[in-house]
């Protein structure tokens, strides 16, 4: 099973406490998508894979990394992408931020700076074997590593975001990435989402409060 193999390759539990995520039975997504992440994290409460591109959040807060709750406030991050179209709860993120999420339907990507979803199928197990067969394009496994062996371990509740945004044309190289914390990062995001979403293709577009990343 793909979840098993990704558990196995994965690092040791970010949390030793015990999930719960009762909470978030409430929040309008599939019971059994709920069941089977809860499931998820009593085996391990929230983890790293793929030298740190991959992170699958904790249930709650520890050492740095976000928990569920707090990932998913919608006063947060959350509360700026207002065209999913369906609650989504968001359990684990690649290495530039893009987001996994679980709703009514099945396990989505959010591609935080165009905004855009992308249905992966209904389980987890859908999910886990996604990523495990195509993991540098899933997770952005390889920039990870190169960024890595330049500057040291990404710390934890730390993503890399691009100097010049990848909608823009900005490349997936390490001399194009910066390590930011992870609520600033989707804040970053939110806000270049929100300057393009309604901009028509081929348009000069200047976006701000993004330039200081390339210093």
């Amino acid at each position: 099973m793909a979840l098993d193999e990704l558990i196995e390759i994965a690092s040791e539990s970010i949390s030793s406490e015990p999930p719960d995520l009762t909470w978030a039975f409430e929040r309008g997504v599939s019971r059994a998508l709920l069941a089977e992440l809860s499931s998820l994290l009593e085996r391990k409460n929230g983890f790293f894979a793929f030298e740190s591109s991959l992170l699958v959040l904790p249930a709650s807060s520890h050492g740095g990394v976000a928990g569920l709750g707090q990932w998913n406030d919608s006063s947060g991050w959350v509360g700026l992408y207002d065209r999913i179209g369906r609650p989504a709860l968001f359990f684990a993120q690649d290495a530039f931020a893009g987001q996994f999420g679980i709703t009514d339907i099945g396990v989505i990507s959010l591609n935080p700076e165009t905004g855009e979803t992308t249905l992966y199928g209904v389980s987890l197990e859908d999910w886990a074997q996604a990523v495990l067969e195509h993991y540098d394009y899933e997770v952005g496994w390889s920039a990870a590593r190169d960024w890595q062996l330049e500057h040291g371990p990404l710390r934890p509740g730390h993503r890399l975001l691009p100097k010049v945004p990848f909608v823009l044309g900005g490349g997936y190289e390490a001399e194009n990435l910066v390590a930011v914390e992870s609520f600033e990062a989707m804040r970053r995001l939110g806000s270049l989402y929100h300057q393009i979403r309604d901009v028509s293709d081929g348009k000069i577009v200047t976006v701000k409060g993004w330039s200081d990343l390339s210093h």
